[in-house]
């Protein structure tokens, strides 16, 4: 889940048919889904804006029924998207249903930034209680940065929020982006 790819995106007849570039509002996140998982066990959402995408899968797990994946971009400079993810969390998001929130946050807060970085957004302190509301945690391993700034500084703006516990590795290697690969492992007893 993440931002769509910007410099090389794939060439393909589908996409071709739906390109979100020819869109009026481009889409700014995605969720790359496995092909394994059979498109009748995928519900997509209909989307209200461009910053939050979101989706179901049935029965992909034996613990659990139906996982809910959002994945929010928040622009770095208007922190739109935390008004549209507290819309969505108090109209749709339940307890009972397993949820994973993956955002590029930008955002800065002692809670998950790396100690030396003390910057800290007023927007961060909603976020926390806007998902600690709804029973969200922070799934990442504190102060392990996800995102180097433009002078190298390592910060955490990407996040990972989960409403169960799943198991959580960030991978410090450069796969051509200027954000860390975040790794989400589901396993069985996510309660």
């Amino acid at each position: 889940m993440g931002k769509p790819p910007q410099l090389a995106p794939p060439n393909t007849p589908k996409l071709a048919q739906n390109h979100p570039y020819t869109q009026p509002k481009k889409p700014r996140t995605c969720i790359y889904i496995n092909k394994q998982i059979p498109s009748h066990q995928i519900i997509n959402h209909p989307q209200e804006s461009n910053l939050l995408t979101t989706i179901t899968l049935l029965g992909v797990y034996n613990s659990i029924p139906q996982l809910t994946l959002l994945s929010l971009y928040n622009p770095p400079t208007t922190f739109s998207a935390i008004n549209i993810l507290n819309q969505w969390l108090q109209t749709e998001a339940t307890q009972q249903t397993p949820t994973l929130l993956v955002m590029a946050s930008n955002l800065h807060h002692p809670h998950w930034n790396p100690s030396k970085y003390t910057h800290t957004h007023t927007q961060a302190r909603n976020l926390i209680k806007i998902c600690g509301k709804k029973g969200f945690h922070l799934i990442l391993p504190r102060c392990i940065p996800t995102f180097l700034g433009a002078v190298g500084k390592p910060m955490m703006i990407d996040l990972i929020w989960a409403n169960l516990k799943p198991t959580t590795q960030v991978q410090l290697n450069n796969h051509s982006s200027d954000h860390h690969l975040i790794i989400t492992i589901m396993s069985q007893g996510l309660f």
